[in-house]
């Protein structure tokens, strides 16, 4: 399995090994998330840095409406941090899902070859015609 940053920063490479070995993923789609679920984890832990910063001010308010006022702040920010944090982890499986698709590269020098096959099964179809690529290895009598 490729590593996530090196598919994001290699994007038209994995986009080609993915035709050429016939794998119908959409590699952009797969960097437009990894660039949201960055997006969303930063949210995620300022979101978090707020509420623990609210919580530690409230013993140092001065009276009860301030320390009420701080509690109702804290719970806002630990609300939308939790909102934010659904959103990470529905990007993260939709993520998860594509990374998966992905291919191993292959090496440079495998041959590159698309086989497509008829709807209802039958022989397959081949774009090389190579002696090579045709000829079948006879069994051995005995």
């Amino acid at each position: 399995m490729l590593d996530r940053k090196f598919i994001v920063e290699n994007a038209e490479l994995v986009k080609q090994n993915c035709v050429n070995r016939g794998v119908g993923v959409d590699v952009g789609r797969f960097v437009e998330l990894d660039n949201q679920r960055k997006a969303k984890q930063t949210e995620v832990e300022e979101l978090n840095r707020q509420a623990n910063e609210v919580s530690k001010s409230i013993g140092k308010a001065k009276d009860q409406a301030e320390r009420d006022e701080r509690k109702q702040q804290g719970q806002t920010l630990r609300q939308r941090k939790q909102d934010a944090q659904v959103e990470l982890d529905a990007l993260a499986a939709e993520l998860d899902v594509l990374h998966r698709m992905i291919p191993n590269l292959s090496h440079p020098d495998s041959p590159i070859e698309r086989v497509h096959f008829f709807p209802l099964g039958g022989i397959p179809a081949t774009t090389d015609f190579t002696a090579a690529a045709v000829a079948r290895p006879q069994r051995a009598r005995a």
